[in-house]
């Protein structure tokens, strides 16, 4: 076994251990994983390299519509394995901790997304590798020289075969129980909310501004509220100043009146500061009250 026939020999058998290495995730570690993985695609892309001459040929028997079942088989096959390489590729990018460690973001979809993605992919590709293997057993068997009798060879193929698609069931089983869950119990969620995805966006958006909106609502109602009593102080006070010995009552009596519009207005300045009514006595956009404001004790009102 020499040149490109014991270099192709030696990927496959590389290869063959990466994936098993990287279905260990749970006892290798996320690092050994990625590092792992990112050596398996670059030993894939020297697999299809040393494989582009069968590539070609392929490609020129099919023009001329004299393609073999088998040749038709590895085709299928081998197209199916570059699609899952291709989708396991990007997945594997996206949900990358080395290259996020790094500062690189994968701005499409979400992780979830993607790591499930990235979970069946997995499982496609190994699926695929098993009846990739099962169709190359005799190729196999005679590079590593196992011997067998060659007037069974139709026998031993029937079982590589069966073995394989049990493999494939077996794979096909595991991905849905780790996936499937994930999915259902991320539909029960969705529904379980009674809104999808935009409208729970939409809702976010507006309920600020409808929140916002009713409170200016309500402040300006207090502001009318305590302009309307600013205006019955201040009529208080005018009486209070021609009436003589009943000034002091109707003084304490405006007092009150203002001690109570005094937290109205303070919430609805705090809610909304364009909302305050216009001052009687100075007729600035302030409180009765306001500080360094004197003409409530020039007036006689504190």
């Amino acid at each position: 076994m020499k040149g490109k026939k014991a270099i192709r020999v030696a990927l496959d058998v590389a290869l063959t251990l990466m994936i098993v290495f990287e279905m260990l995730i749970q006892f290798t570690g996320e690092f050994l994983h990625e590092v792992v993985g990112f050596a398996f695609f670059a030993t894939i892309i020297a697999h299809i390299l040393l494989s582009m001459l069968w590539v070609k040929s392929t490609a020129r028997v099919a023009k001329s519509g004299k393609l073999t079942a088998r040749r038709t088989a590895l085709a299928v096959v081998g197209i199916l394995l570059a699609v899952a390489t291709v989708v396991l590729a990007v997945s594997s990018i996206a949900i990358s901790g080395l290259l996020a460690s790094a500062g690189f973001v994968w701005l499409i979809g979400t992780y979830a997304m993607w790591a499930t993605v990235h979970t069946v992919s997995s499982y496609a590709l190994c699926a695929l590798v098993v009846v990739h293997l099962a169709m190359h057993w005799a190729f196999l068997a005679n590079a590593f020289k196992v011997p067998y009798d060659p007037s069974r060879r139709r026998a031993i193929s029937t079982g590589v075969n069966a073995v394989a698609a049990l493999g494939v069931v077996a794979l096909g089983v595991t991905v849905a129980g780790k996936t499937l869950p994930q999915v259902a119990s991320s539909v029960v969620d969705r529904e379980s909310t009674g809104f999808s995805g935009d409208q729970l966006s939409d809702v976010s958006e507006t309920a600020p501004v409808q929140a916002t909106n009713e409170v200016e609502v309500q402040s300006s109602g207090h502001g009318k509220k305590s302009g309307k009593s600013w205006a019955s102080s201040s009529a208080s006070a005018t009486g209070s100043s021609s009436s003589g010995s009943s000034a002091a009552p109707q003084a304490s009596d405006s007092t009150s009146e203002i001690a109570t519009t005094e937290p109205s207005q303070s919430t609805s300045e705090s809610a909304s500061p364009t909302s305050t009514s216009i001052c009687t006595l100075c007729r600035k956009q302030c409180p009765l009250s306001a500080p360094k404001c004197d003409k409530p004790y020039e007036a006689g009102l504190i």
